[in-house]
């Protein structure tokens, strides 16, 4: 079977050629183990594992510094690659952006830098986004204690690679547009999300007033506190065990949403979610109409209650609520039923106000999850276009 891909552009022929990663980089150098300090703009970031998303991009939960004499020789330049080399995250890669800063990398990642008149960058990072080649990380990582590559190693991977720099630099173009409508995409959905957050702040009560700083002109009066235990019945449902879940069937929501499927429900309606077991406990979600809903959830069941509160905002009323403050036991977390049933909230004086405040909160929502199925739709071209460019 020829060397050549399922999907090619059309000016280029010829078969592609195997190559080992060490035959078209330099070689291979370790990261710098030194401790991180408080960040500083005077002296380098220091690039870590964590510091990688899943989509192999520069994002920082917060940003470190390194203060060691030996920093500079660590410093990342354009074009290089870094591979993580343990752990969980062995194979993640990042291409450096120079837009990124001034990184020096970490021991636990790998620099790798192409040769520049024999293979293109962003190609081989790309190739690093294949099924193939997280195939072959799956397969070396292998070992009998902690996950690992070494620099050999890596240096060993075989890439099939186009006879010219110019079909490579072109394959690279297209996929990093298509990394471009995504991160356009990711912005919009935390722009959103941002905005919903802020909302929620504004639409309902602060600590200490019972009206919102942001309210709809035509009403009025202040809100009326509420325990929980008035407006809902709030239970724990029975649990089915992993062995009893089906391919298919009706939805079955456990402590972090939607877990798998089961041949029977038990809530024809949708019902709030409230995390009671394990370390995300205090968590709000929502289950689907017929659902099985397992004792890893609490639910508030508003459905005998709708004469009096409206569903839909009583979710997002929730979902500003910190619920870690009742969160029981260190060991094993858990919210338990009675702290539930005391806790208060406020609530608008009328029907109307949750309805208007419930709807305006939905149709964001609704705003986010088209963004968001756009940005899946474009992520599966994207996973498309990659097991066919790459042979």
């Amino acid at each position: 079977m020829p060397n050549v891909p399922e999907l090619r552009f059309p000016e280029f022929s010829g078969e592609w050629v195997e190559k080992r990663l060490g035959e078209v980089c330099s070689p291979p150098k370790y990261g710098i183990n030194a401790p991180a300090v408080e960040f500083n703009e005077q002296l380098p970031t220091y690039l870590r594992i964590t510091d990688i998303n899943d989509n192999g991009k520069y994002n920082p939960s917060k940003k470190v510094s390194i203060d060691n004499l030996e920093a500079s020789k660590y410093i990342l330049q354009d074009g290089d690659i870094v591979f993580a080399r343990t752990g969980a995250t062995v194979g993640k890669t990042y291409l450096y952006n120079p837009k990124d800063g001034l990184l020096v990398y970490a021991g636990y990642l790998i620099k790798f830098t192409p040769i520049k008149n024999l293979v293109d960058s962003c190609f081989i990072k790309f190739y690093t986004e294949t099924s193939k080649y997280w195939k072959w990380i799956q397969i070396v990582s292998m070992r009998s204690g902690q996950p690992g590559i070494n620099s050999q190693e890596f240096s060993s991977l075989k890439i099939l690679i186009p006879p010219t720099l110019a079909e490579q630099q072109k394959i690279a173009s297209l996929l990093s547009a298509i990394d471009v409508k995504i991160d356009l995409q990711e912005r919009k959905i935390n722009q959103l999300e941002k905005y919903k957050k802020a909302l929620l702040q504004k639409l309902f009560p602060t600590k200490d007033t019972k009206v919102p700083e942001l309210r709809f002109p035509e009403f009025s009066g202040e809100w009326v506190e509420k325990r929980l235990g008035e407006i809902g019945n709030i239970y724990q449902p029975m649990t089915i065990s992993q062995k009893e879940m089906k391919k298919s069937g009706f939805p079955v929501f456990g402590a972090n949403g939607l877990i798998g499927y089961y041949e029977k429900y038990n809530h024809l309606t949708w019902q709030i979610l409230i995390t009671c077991r394990g370390s995300t406990s205090g968590t709000v979600n929502k289950s689907l109409p017929k659902s099985w809903i397992t004792g890893n959830a609490m639910v508030v069941n508003v459905d005998d209650y709708l004469d009096t509160v409206n569903k839909t905002f009583l979710y997002f009323n929730l979902l500003k609520y910190n619920f870690k403050r009742i969160v029981e036991g260190s060991g094993q977390p858990q919210i338990t039923r009675q702290p539930l049933l005391k806790i208060k909230i406020l609530i608008p004086p009328t029907l109307a106000e949750q309805e208007k405040i419930a709807s305006f909160l939905s149709s964001i929502d609704e705003k986010i999850e088209l963004k968001k199925e756009k940005l899946k739709k474009i992520k599966e071209y994207k996973k498309g276009l990659l097991q066919k460019m790459f042979v």
